[in-house]
């Protein structure tokens, strides 16, 4: 789970974390489908990069919804505009793969 900065979701795999159900496979020495597994990764792993990287620039910040490929965030609007927030957006769309995004 290295090479990518994805080294934080190897707790995920308990019980309990987002990846739980890799994790009870691995435990049970059956095999886990590699392309689900890196698929789940890369999602996970770039949705955390974003989500960090934006928490940063915002007062408050809530991830108030997070299901599969689809995180909702809550951001206090500080001083920026409309045009900013998705100006930030498309900035850092093609840095952290975001497919898709709207500013409400």
């Amino acid at each position: 789970m290295n090479g990518e900065n994805y080294e934080f979701l190897q707790p995920t795999l308990s019980e309990g974390g987002i990846g739980e159900e890799f994790g009870k496979i691995i435990a049970r020495n059956e095999k886990v489908n590699a392309g689900e597994f890196l698929r789940w990764m890369f999602i996970e792993g770039e949705g955390h990069n974003a989500t960090t990287h934006l928490e940063g620039k915002f007062k408050e910040f809530k991830i108030f919804e997070h299901y599969g490929s689809s995180w909702k965030i809550k951001v206090s609007r500080d001083s920026y505009s409309i045009g900013f927030l998705f100006g930030m957006m498309s900035d850092i769309q093609k840095e952290f793969n975001i497919s898709e995004y709207s500013v409400i």
